[in-house]
């Protein structure tokens, strides 16, 4: 029989609710009516979103909220068991992977995302097959639908860019990655994990929870 926090991890790392890109603040909210059943009152829902953007976890989060007592008394009156929240960073990846996954496929594909090619990076990020940064480069960069576009190496390098720093090229930068290709005769492979291994892109995989 499920549980309390079954259930409430059932809902919010299913497909479906993942496939909604909550905000922090849309996320706490959910918690507050999903969980306890009403609206959140403001100090309480300052202090969540703080702690999310202090680094702490969305599932520590709900864990927080599973272990309230105002979830155990709405489980008593059910009659349902409380259960509990274990670590489980497969879910927090799960969480991050949503957006990140719907911004490689803007950046580096040029295009919104299909919800089956979503759902399959989702996957392949939460339980472990791809790594973020695996999945930006050989994921993206090495799919068939990339390598069909046929880019010179200026497009390569703006795409690079665009992917892996957030911003558009600037003039002196673009030409030294198109040298390195053309005059240097460094691979698309090298310059690509030269872009990947940047700061800005650590970054980038930061801010999604990686």
């Amino acid at each position: 029989q499920t549980n309390g926090a079954e259930a409430a991890e059932g809902f919010f790392w299913s497909t479906e609710y993942l496939l909604r890109d909550r905000t922090d603040e849309q996320f706490i909210e959910d918690l507050y009516m999903v969980i306890l059943g009403r609206e959140s009152d403001a100090p309480g829902k300052k202090d969540w979103v703080t702690r999310l953007g202090s680094g702490t976890t969305r599932h520590s989060v709900l864990a927080g909220f599973i272990g309230s007592t105002e979830f155990k008394n709405i489980c008593d009156n059910y009659g349902i068991t409380v259960g509990s929240v274990k670590e489980n960073p497969s879910l927090d990846r799960a969480a991050g992977a949503t957006p990140f996954v719907k911004r490689l496929y803007t950046k580096a594909l040029g295009r919104d995302y299909d919800q089956d090619g979503l759902i399959y990076w989702i996957g392949q990020i939460a339980n472990g097959t791809y790594t973020p940064y695996d999945t930006a480069t050989t994921g993206f960069f090495h799919s068939q639908e990339f390598m069909n576009k046929n880019m010179p190496n200026a497009e390569y390098v703006e795409v690079l860019y665009r992917t892996f720093l957030g911003r558009e090229y600037d003039a002196p930068g673009r030409t030294y990655w198109i040298n390195k290709l053309e005059k240097e005769g460094k691979s698309r492979d090298e310059v690509l994990a030269g872009f990947a291994n940047s700061p800005e892109f650590g970054n980038i995989m930061r801010k999604y929870g990686f």
